[in-house]
């Protein structure tokens, strides 16, 4: 026999652990239920399919984390040219402009001839930049046509990252890419920053399966929103609303 309890009752790490179990089910469509929440669903010991372990699913999360978390990470992802970095940096204005202090770094590609000749990485915070990936680079590590210079990356786009980690409010990476994944500090200095209790935005490749890409997209804390050409100038609205707790 399953004693009934208000769901109001529960503490959050149960509402947590129930959580997981509705995905669980939803996932195998069809295991049976031992929790019950008090909207009047069916006996726990039913079967039922993925729409309705999925809706539990939902209900519960949105009782769990309360409109959204503090701590919110967002993180956007795109074909080439679609335009991640023009999404985050109207998020990054909006956010400035409610009083907020962004920090982290942000990729510039540089143009020459109306031909893309590689990558600036610059600190948000200090506006000091350098160039780190080019055409004219000699480096050991090459990624398609650019040679890449790991240290000028660590030097101020790993830098900034721990800088704003510890004094930021928002944290912003642009972007964990092919290039950027080279550098052992660098991915080591991601994972320390979505490990930070703070909001974090970043842009990812799309279709890299690098291993800190395929961990970042497998992150329960993580949401990923796709921009394209349609939504590039709706988008950032929709984010900032995320991160001030409203629930789209």
């Amino acid at each position: 026999m399953i004693r009934r309890t208000s769901f109001n009752r529960f503490p959050r790490c149960q509402r947590l652990v129930d959580l997981f179990r509705f995905l669980r089910l939803a996932e195998t469509r069809g295991r049976p239920v031992r929790a019950r929440p008090r909207w009047g669903y069916r006996t726990l010991g039913d079967r039922c399919g993925f729409e309705e372990c999925f809706y539990r699913a939902m209900h519960i999360y949105g009782a769990c984390v309360g409109g959204m978390g503090e701590a919110l990470k967002i993180g956007i992802t795109g074909l080439p040219g679609a335009g991640k970095t023009y999404c985050l940096l109207k998020v990054i204005e909006m956010l400035e402009g409610d009083g907020l202090k962004v920090g982290g770094m942000i990729t510039e590609p540089i143009i020459k001839r109306n031909r893309r000749e590689g990558f600036y990485v610059m600190d948000w915070g200090t506006k000091e930049k350098r160039v780190f990936a080019s055409r004219e680079i000699q480096s050991k590590t090459m990624v398609g046509r650019y040679g890449v210079d790991i240290s000028a990356l660590e030097e101020v786009g790993v830098n900034a990252l721990r800088s704003a980690t510890a004094n930021a409010d928002v944290i912003v990476i642009d972007e964990v890419g092919k290039m950027e994944v080279e550098s052992p500090n660098f991915v080591q200095t991601v994972k320390d920053a979505l490990d930070a209790d703070k909001p974090l935005l970043l842009t990812l490749h799309k279709k890299s399966r690098n291993p800190l890409l395929q961990d970042i997209r497998r992150r329960d804390d993580v949401r990923i929103l796709e921009v394209t050409q349609v939504n590039r100038n709706l988008l950032p609205y929709k984010i900032v609303k995320l991160m001030k707790g409203e629930v789209l």
